[in-house]
């Protein structure tokens, strides 16, 4: 995945989702694998010690490591949500 490639945005945009959780990726979730994602996805390689690809494309090992601690962040997000009401536990989402 990738910048000139020809991609579902949805993946592009759920790609943009992932870094901007994780605070690489300040732009709109637009689907478009513009310069702000190539930075985003360069930015998140150094990081986390992957291997670079001078052109900003997400492959195997980007996706792989970015869906493992986006995961473990939207998980703790929703365990934060909750709080004992009562007998039953709710969520802010249900309030």
């Amino acid at each position: 995945m990738g910048p000139g490639k020809t991609l579902d945005s949805r993946h592009v945009e759920n790609l943009q989702r992932d870094l901007k959780c994780l605070g690489y990726y300040t732009g709109e979730i637009d689907g478009i694998y513009g310069t702000e994602t190539v930075k985003a996805v360069k930015n998140f390689e150094k990081d986390n010690k992957l291997t670079t690809n001078p052109k900003g494309y997400a492959g195997p090992k980007v996706k792989n490591c970015l869906f493992a601690k986006s995961y473990v962040y939207y998980d703790f997000i929703q365990e934060e949500k909750q709080f004992p009401i009562g007998k039953d536990t709710t969520t802010i989402d249900n309030l």
